[in-house]
């Protein structure tokens, strides 16, 4: 077992890869009652292809979220009502890179342990079940489709990354849940659901080496395979890739909406680094686009007094091994204007970093400040302490590399990140 004592923070984590694969994180917390536990897999709705026989096979849209719901529900019971009659608070959640599955408990931990991982080690799918759950995801996604925050968000996605898997909903369409079957569930989940490619995280109380023999215990019985590195792996990705060059620049739909809400986004460059680069890369333009564009920033201030933003304004961004982008929404009548401001202040951001400089060391102690408040939430710390796709830095870890961040770091970022001409937007009237 390794050990990484942060003596700042009186924290011990400790990191351990099992015989099977499955990857370990444990962060014992013996001054609080509860644990919490979280498994996450390195699959999500990005993963739209497998390999079988030697052939890349692509599988349905929607098929890892629908996988997600499935796990939960065996031949004879439902692994919810395992963890209620234990004591403890479960969930799951599917995204574009990832799939989760968590609960938190106060009593009862192994057990729990040992229901978290016999569900999602343990299939069960049948053709009577598949079904039944097709019409509540059906139900699920037509909700979502004629919500308008969600619809300009994963349009505008779908924009950047057009005929990929990130042009499609994380719950697929009604037609594409149609087509997954039993042998479309046991083929993905023999492709993605094995030990070494998934991480178990779990924080709060326990005894360390008692829980650890626990999980080996639960582990050493389950069947496994090593997990490869398949050519439609490799495919996704340079799906996701070729797709910059056929972006949808501009999208108009109607919802029949009080008013325009309007979107501009930017797609990201990939770039090829180190775990610990690619971790620094990341909080530079975290740091950089909350100095510019959050509610503090004179910059907004000023966008707001001019009324091209107003209360409505929100933005994001998302760095990932195979994609990235930074998303800008508002609800205005006046959508040429607020997209104008945005490209202008995108474009202006590499002239304005030096006088951004005590905004930037605001924003550093800000942000550190966000991520102490944090370590007091096992919720929070359970999904900050690394996995796979990250080479397992934590939350920890990310506070020395914020503090060792400069202006120039900041300004190599951004030119990393951004080519000025990959943005689209996105307007729902």
């Amino acid at each position: 077992m390794i050990k990484k004592i942060y003596q700042e923070f009186n924290e011990t984590v400790f990191y351990e890869k099992l015989d099977n694969g499955l990857n370990v994180i444990l962060l014992p917390k013996n001054d609080y009652n509860a644990t919490y536990a979280n498994l996450k897999l390195n699959f999500g709705s990005i993963n739209n292809q497998i390999e079988i026989n030697n052939k890349i096979r692509r599988i349905p849209e929607g098929t890892a979220h629908f996988l997600e719901h499935k796990m939960f529900d065996k031949k004879n019971y439902d692994s919810t009502d395992l963890f209620d009659n234990n004591g403890a608070y479960s969930n799951a959640f599917t995204s574009f890179n990832s799939t989760n599955y968590l609960f938190s408990a106060t009593k009862n931990i192994s057990k729990n342990i040992k229901i978290l991982l016999d569900m999602v080690q343990e299939p069960y799918f049948s053709k009577d079940k598949i079904k039944k759950e097709i019409g509540i995801i059906e139900q699920e996604i037509l909700m979502y489709a004629s919500d308008p925050n969600s619809k300009i968000y994963f349009d505008t996605i779908s924009n950047l990354f057009p005929n990929t898997s990130l042009s499609s909903d994380i719950a697929g369409t009604v037609q594409s849940l149609n087509e997954i079957d039993e042998g479309i569930l046991y083929d993905v989940y023999k492709e993605f659901y094995i030990p070494e490619n998934m991480t178990l995280t779990i924080v709060g109380h326990f005894e360390l080496d008692e829980m650890m023999k626990n999980i080996k215990n639960i582990e050493i019985e389950k069947p496994y395979h090593k997990f490869e590195q398949h050519d439609a792996i490799s495919k996704t990705e340079m799906e996701l890739e070729n797709s910059k060059n056929n972006l949808i620049k501009n999208n108009i739909s109607d919802m029949n909406l009080h008013q325009n809400k309007v979107a501009i986004a930017y797609r990201g460059n990939l770039i090829q680094e180190s775990f610990l680069n690619k971790t620094k890369y990341e909080l530079c333009l975290e740091i950089l686009f909350n100095s510019v564009f959050s509610e503090n920033s004179s910059y907004l201030n000023d966008l707001y007094n001019q009324k091209v933003i107003d209360d409505s304004f929100e933005f994001s961004f998302e760095i990932e091994p195979m994609y990235s982008f930074i998303i800008f929404i508002n609800e205005t009548t006046q959508p040429t204007n607020f997209i104008n401001a945005i490209k202008n202040l995108m474009d202006s951001i590499p002239d304005e970093i030096d006088s951004l400089k005590n905004d930037i060391d605001l924003q550093k102690k800000e942000i550190i400040g966000n991520r102490i408040s944090s370590m007091n939430s096992l919720e929070d710390l359970s999904s900050q302490l690394g996995s796979i796709e990250n080479g397992f830095i934590n939350i920890f870890d990310e506070i020395n590399i914020i503090n060792e961040i400069n202006l120039n770091d900041i300004k190599k970022a951004f030119k990393k990140f951004i080519d000025s001409k990959n943005f689209v937007t996105n307007i729902i009237k």
